[in-house]
Order: C-alpha cells, then sequence, then structure tokens
C-alpha cells in the first residue's frame, strides 16, 4: 500500500526534510537587519534556571586567572609548546566582520632545518587560495612553574607559507600539511578572538531562527560564529543563509549567519539532536559591534562568578 503520491523508496520523513532543506529559513527584511538593536545578557531567576538538555562542550574559562600571572619564560614556552606531536589551534583571520575566526585543530608534524613548521591539514582544510593569509597558531599546555602547575594558551601571528599535499615524514608515512614560520616569541592569545564560550544556565541566553521565531538550542558561541542543536527533523544544508536572533529578556539581536557544517548528536537522555555550526556573514556594523559587546558582557559575567564577584 502507497501513501499519497510519494515516489516508490521515498519516506515521509525523507520528503519532508528535504522539503525543509529547500525552504528558506529566517530570512529576515533588509528593514528588519537595519534597524538599532542593542542587548546586554539578562540574568535569570535562580528558580528559573534551566538545565541545558544537551551536554555542552568542555570551554576553558577556568584558565583566565592562570593567565593573569607572569608569564613563564620565553625558553621554557617554546621549549614545551614547539616540537613535533604538539597539539595546535589554528585561525585564519578574515577582513571585516570575517575578521572574528574559526578556530581550526592541528598539530606539528615536523621542523625542518630552516625553522618552518610543517602544520596537520585542518578541517576545514587550509586552500592553496589561504596562502600568504594571516593566521594565528595557539597551544594549550601545563607549566609546572606554580605549586600544582598551571595550564596556559599561548600563540603568535604568522602567515602560511604553503599547503604540500603527501609531505613525507617518514619511510612509510605521507601527510597533507601547511607550512609557517616557527615563532620567536609567544604571547597569551586575545580570549576573544580564539575561545568559544558556553552560555552561563544563570543567563537568559535563547536563539531562534528569524523571523519564523522556531526555537534553537544555544550549545556556544564565538565572535565569529555560534553552534546550535535543534530537532532532528529539521535540516540545514551547508553554505545556507540564515537569520538567528539572538534573545536575552525582552530584547533582541537578528545576525545573518551562513552554514558551515551539520552532525547528529545525542543529548544527556540519549535523545538524537542535530547540531549545526554557522560562520557570521553581518553586513551591518552596528549589530557585529553589539553582538561583540554582548559577548565581551558575557565574558566579564563569567570572570566575576568565578572570582566569586558574582555571587550573592
Amino acid at each position: 500500500m502507497r501513501l499519497a503520491e510519494l515516489p516508490r523508496g521515498v519516506s515521509r520523513r525523507q520528503k519532508r526534510r528535504e522539503n525543509q532543506a529547500a525552504a528558506p529559513r529566517g530570512l529576515a527584511s533588509s528593514q528588519e537587519l537595519s534597524r538599532p538593536q542593542t542587548i546586554k545578557p539578562v540574568k535569570l531567576d535562580p528558580q528559573e534556571i534551566r538545565l541545558s538538555e544537551v551536554a555542552l562542550p568542555p570551554n576553558e574559562f577556568n584558565l583566565v586567572e592562570d593567565h593573569l600571572r607572569e608569564l613563564p619564560t620565553q625558553e621554557s614556552l617554546l621549549h614545551t609548546c614547539i616540537r613535533p606531536m604538539r597539539q595546535a589551534e589554528m585561525v585564519l583571520l578574515r577582513k571585516g566582520w570575517e575578521e572574528n575566526p574559526e578556530v581550526r585543530p592541528s598539530l606539528i608534524h615536523d621542523i625542518d632545518n630552516e625553522n618552518i613548521l610543517h602544520l596537520a591539514q585542518t578541517s576545514p582544510p587550509v586552500l592553496r587560495s589561504d596562502i600568504g593569509r594571516e593566521a594565528e597558531i595557539s597551544f594549550l599546555a601545563r607549566y609546572m612553574d606554580v605549586p600544582g602547575g598551571r595550564w596556559l594558551r599561548v600563540g603568535y601571528k604568522t602567515q602560511i607559507l604553503d599547503v604540500i599535499l603527501g609531505y613525507r615524514l617518514n619511510e612509510t608515512t605521507t601527510e597533507n600539511v601547511v607550512t609557517v614560520k616557527a615563532p620567536s616569541e609567544l604571547t597569551p592569545v586575545t580570549l576573544r578572538l580564539a575561545y568559544r564560550i558556553t552560555p552561563p544556565e544563570d543567563l537568559d541566553m535563547r536563539l531562534v531562527l528569524w523571523p519564523e521565531k522556531t526555537p534553537l538550542g544555544l550549545m556556544d558561541l564565538s565572535a565569529g560564529g555560534l553552534k546550535f542543536y535543534h530537532d532532528i527533523m529539521l535540516s540545514f544544508s551547508k553554505h545556507q543563509l540564515l537569520n538567528l536572533a539572538l534573545l536575552s529578556g525582552v530584547q533582541k539581536l537578528v545576525l545573518e549567519a551562513r552554514v558551515v557544517r551539520s552532525e547528529d548528536v545525542r543529548d544527556i537522555k540519549g535523545k538524537l539532536k542535530g547540531a549545526t555550526s554557522v560562520t557570521f556573514t553581518q553586513s551591518d556594523e552596528t549589530a557585529s559591534q553589539q553582538y561583540i559587546r554582548f559577548l565581551t558582557e558575557v565574558y566579564r559575567h563569567l570572570l566575576a562568578r568565578r572570582s566569586g564577584l558574582g555571587k550573592k
């Protein structure tokens, strides 16, 4: 027995997901986007604090106090970070609003005689068209220069020198690599640029598709984009343009974004959800500035809460 007029081999669920993916989502009017907007994070009443339905990714805000102390010597930093198999994070810096970065995990495969680092190719990959672009390379490591040790993220800015396919690491192994100059000095990276913020449970931070107001679950956000979870029946295709509204209290900020990737995740109850990452494509400089101010306020709130100043 066939239902309705669906082609053979096509389920209703599959057809619905295809229709949702093809439909334009969250496209607000130019008048809506150009309207002046101001938003600040609003605290939730303690009785209203709600636990997230999805296990959120770890963050590194517990490192902030360690960054405020005096750094180890440059000799110690370079010896610890600049060596084969050390994990690294690469950030390609872009112009305008997109100057806010996307963090790409990598590691040091090799250091040649000319002091050039051969880094593992990233995902998404660094392209040959990126050669010459500025990048920030950072490293997270533990230092035992204080009682109990401390974790620090330090880095430096450089340019992409080359993208090499099939670089030979040894007699049996080749890898695709990205080459950059090794640093002469390492400094603390700018937290706002390199770190993703997990929404604090005591702040009212909500995300919806705009103007439909379809609720989305905010997983993490950074200066360059954000990640949200959603019902598995919702589908977003790569490069799809979205308008998202960030809500806090009665305030709203509409942000233009483009889908980078989608994946399936499970919440803490084991229920399957969709998770989508987007990068901002903001054309309105005022909205961009408002978002950065909002992100900064959230970050300050986290610092105050950690130091005890945010407790009542």
